[in-house]
């Protein structure tokens, strides 16, 4: 069997079908980093995702956000409705 097929396999059993575990996640009212910094920086990647998904035409409004994985500053994961 080539990579490629292999790869192929491999992506077919991932989890990406599968819904979002809400109970992993952290509201964005309660998210902490790994300091006060670390939480401000991750407060204000919130917000900036917030903007982001605002600014499109099909997105009208933010009713809840919440926090799944992140380094302030650097990278960071967070589902909305």
């Amino acid at each position: 069997m080539s990579r490629v097929e292999t790869m192929g396999k491999a992506s077919k059993k991932n989890d990406l079908g599968k819904p979002v575990e809400m109970a992993r996640l952290t509201a964005i009212e309660q998210m902490s980093g790994d300091s006060k910094k670390d939480t401000l920086l991750l407060k204000e990647m919130a917000d900036e995702a917030c903007e982001f998904l605002l600014s499109f035409k099909w997105c009208r409004n933010i009713r809840r956000s919440w926090f799944g994985w992140g380094v302030g500053g650097v990278c960071a994961v967070f589902s909305s409705k």
